[in-house]
């Protein structure tokens, strides 16, 4: 074998080695897992089905960035543990009515921090809100 080809294999072996080496880095995940309660009893509305919380919609952003990492349409969707790398995050909940009541909506939000390899669990609390049209 020639000189410059010894050089090229070479070269080659330790550029695939430094990638192996990149993709068995630690991630840093931990578990996170969400609880959501509607905080006030008197809602101003006969529909009920509202204060569902398994039909509740989740949103979860990072802190930093205000980025979407994940959205959930129905809490019932989520696996009982997600996991999230280490970092800041807002999570957002929230039930619209029915088309006749949809000035009425139950919304919660909460900040949390992920930590590697702890288990985290949110209790989020919603409350009624008005929006305006």
């Amino acid at each position: 074998m020639n000189f410059g080809l010894k050089t090229l294999l070479v070269s080659l072996l330790l550029l695939l080695i430094g990638c192996e080496d990149y993709y068995q880095r630690p991630q840093h995940f931990g578990d996170v897992s969400f609880i959501i309660e509607v905080t006030q009893p008197n809602l101003f509305t006969t529909d009920l089905s509202i204060t569902n919380t398994d039909l509740f919609a989740l949103r979860i952003e990072s802190a930093t960035d205000r980025e979407e990492v994940i959205t959930f349409s129905h809490l019932h969707d989520i696996p009982s543990t997600l996991k999230l790398k280490q970092g800041q995050y807002d999570v957002y909940a929230y039930s619209s009515g029915t088309e006749e009541n949809s000035e009425l909506t139950l919304k919660g939000k909460q900040r949390f921090t992920v930590i590697e390899g702890n288990a985290t669990r949110l209790n989020i609390q919603c409350s009624q809100n008005r929006l305006r049209k």
